[in-house]
């Protein structure tokens, strides 16, 4: 932290001030701040970035400060600023409802996709009447449910508004890096009020009891939340929502958080749309979608673009545009590059940028048919369609299919990033299956493999 100072240059000499000092508005302590060379002498006129060379420490402890410069024992200038929690406030929602029977609820939330998607707590779903979401600036908005978990009174809920500014839900890793003693940070609202509670980590696998004698493996943390704040985001010190308040037990002052890992994906896709099926697919998009995410980390399904489409016998289903690292994809297959020569180590066996996860489905059984992930595809040119159809051709013929079997069967082919996909079927069998991949900027056939 520095000083931006312009001396006046009304001043006739050279100006030294006497000290700088760090005022904390909310306590009214005061200290020294700054070192004897960041005094001066100052010119008439000029310009400087006091602390600019040896810059002054932030203070560690969250507030109002004012940093004051003292010309003998009168302040002659001074600039205020706010150290925050680490807690961005403006995804963080008030959640209104009202209830059968009159009643009324109030709990608290988060917005995890910039299209209005809001993860919260609604112990009583089914009884929901109305629901409102208060946004952080005091703007109410109609709000509707789009999934819940009845295990842990999770929702996602949506409102019709977009560009919102989301939180980023941590990964597998910073989850796994949560350990006894870890402080924390539970954002909410309570009473109508916005409230930051800083927390520790007490026990990061305690079983919570649940009616019916079931259990939930949750985090125990030593500070307790308040009304209301259920459904809020717990977030660690990059900013990230490690987790979702579910409780807390005034007579121990202690709360309970369930860690994003445990949240069930599927309450992180986007608002499910109408479901259509038929004869010759059963399964519908939503259901082939919601099957997909049951292994991703929610961290992953959150920030997807996803994308559902049949080709030939099955399902696929893209999640894109993650730029995520390997650590988030695990234990997903990821093609690594080739081992490192003799003698050298590689501390990362996937460097780099991944961008899509792509599952596969049996389109009529749901039997999965394939899981990958790749990294953002090559410039072209690519090649064309029929010249990766023929390219797949005289692979495909080393199968053991004859030149009249291919001649007859059915065929799709669609770039998948920078590879062909082709594929050859009979319509009617669950045998005579083929799918081959061209590359698509060599032309080069890199496999064939029964589908």
């Amino acid at each position: 932290m520095y000083l931006g100072l312009r001396i006046s240059e009304r001043l006739e000499t050279d100006i030294t001030f006497s000290r700088y000092t760090l005022f904390n508005r909310d306590t009214g302590e005061e200290v020294e701040a700054g070192l004897p060379s960041d005094l001066g002498p100052f010119k008439p006129g000029q310009t400087t970035l006091v602390g600019f060379k040896n810059p002054w420490i932030l203070p560690a402890d969250p507030g109002h400060y004012e940093l004051r410069v003292y010309l003998d024992d009168k302040v002659v200038a001074s600039a205020r600023f706010e150290v925050a929690t680490g807690v961005s406030r403006q995804p963080v929602v008030m959640v209104k409802s009202q209830l059968t029977g009159g009643r009324s609820g109030q709990s608290s939330g988060f917005i995890f996709r910039s299209d209005g998607s809001i993860i919260t707590f609604l112990a009583d779903a089914p009884e929901i009447e109305r629901l409102e979401v208060v946004l952080g600036n005091g703007l109410p908005l109609e709000a509707s449910v789009s999934r819940t978990d009845n295990t842990t009174s999770l929702a996602s809920i949506k409102i019709d508004r977009n560009n919102l500014v989301p939180f980023t839900l941590a990964g597998n890793k910073e989850i796994a890096e949560l350990k006894t003693g870890t402080h924390l940070v539970a954002a909410g609202y309570s009473d109508g009020e916005y409230r930051e509670i800083e927390v520790k980590v007490l026990d990061t696998k305690y079983d919570l009891p649940l009616p019916r004698g079931k259990e939930l493996r949750v985090m125990k943390l030593d500070a307790g939340g308040e009304p209301g704040m259920a459904g809020g985001p717990v977030v660690n010190t990059a900013g990230h929502v490690v987790g979702v308040m579910l409780s807390f037990v005034s007579e121990t002052n202690e709360s309970f958080m369930i860690p994003i890992s445990r949240i069930p994906s599927v309450l992180f896709l986007p608002m499910p749309a109408q479901e259509v099926t038929s004869d010759n697919q059963p399964i519908s998009r939503e259901q082939a979608i919601e099957m997909a995410v049951r292994g991703l980390p929610p961290s992953i399904v959150a920030r997807a673009d996803i994308n559902a489409e049949v080709h030939g016998w099955y399902w696929e289903i893209t999640f894109d545009n993650l730029n995520a690292k390997a650590d988030e994809l695990m234990p997903f297959p990821l093609k690594g590059p080739p081992p490192p020569p003799p003698g050298q180590v590689t501390t990362d066996p996937y460097p780099g940028i991944w961008q899509s996860v792509i599952i596969t489905f049996d389109v009529k059984t749901g039997d999965s048919r394939g899981i990958s992930a790749r990294r953002a595809p090559r410039p072209g040119p690519y090649i064309s369609r029929e010249q990766a159809l023929e390219s797949a051709r005289e692979d495909v013929l080393g199968f053991p299919m004859d030149a009249s079997w291919i001649s007859r069967a059915k065929v799709e082919a669609y770039l998948q990033g920078d590879i062909w996909i082709v594929l050859f079927w009979e319509e009617g069998s669950q045998e005579n299956r083929l799918k081959a991949r061209v590359d698509a900027v060599t032309g080069e056939c890199t496999g064939v493999g029964v589908g």
